[in-house]
């Protein structure tokens, strides 16, 4: 999926529009709290590929693993990358590990491909199983 930004009101506000195999909007909101941020994000997207809205229902399981997944990869860098921009020290600024490098896919697609397998067989046999009438 892709994303596009459509307005920004800096450094409190941005929405975006996705589109590709997920369709919708995104919306962040960030309101600073004493010493701290709080951030709200606002994701109302749905599945538009045929072959993932007909099978969300089956695969719920998996896109919840898949999304657990990439939320723990995003609030990994993203401490990395405060903890980068916190410290003052340049020696020690570089002992901070990079963030992991972006992922060209997550492990999602060949989840997708064995759930889907075993689903498109069981179907299929449920087909042919079918009495004619």
């Amino acid at each position: 999926w892709q994303a596009r930004v459509v307005a920004v009101r800096a450094p409190f506000e941005m929405r975006f529009e996705a589109s590709g195999d997920l369709v919708g909007t995104g919306h962040w909101q960030l309101q600073p709290q004493g010493d701290a941020t709080e951030v709200v994000f606002d994701w109302a997207i749905a599945a538009e590929k045929p072959l993932l809205k007909h099978l969300s229902p089956l695969l719920r399981p998996a896109f919840a693993a898949n999304h657990a997944w990439a939320m723990r990869r995003g609030e990994e860098s993203l401490r990395l990358e405060l903890a980068r921009r916190a410290e003052a020290d340049p020696d020690a600024r570089a002992r901070i590990p990079a963030p992991p490098a972006p992922t060209p896919s997550s492990p999602l697609p060949a989840l997708l491909g064995g759930v889907g397998a075993v689903a498109l067989a069981a179907g299929s046999a449920l087909l042919l199983r079918r009495p004619r009438r």
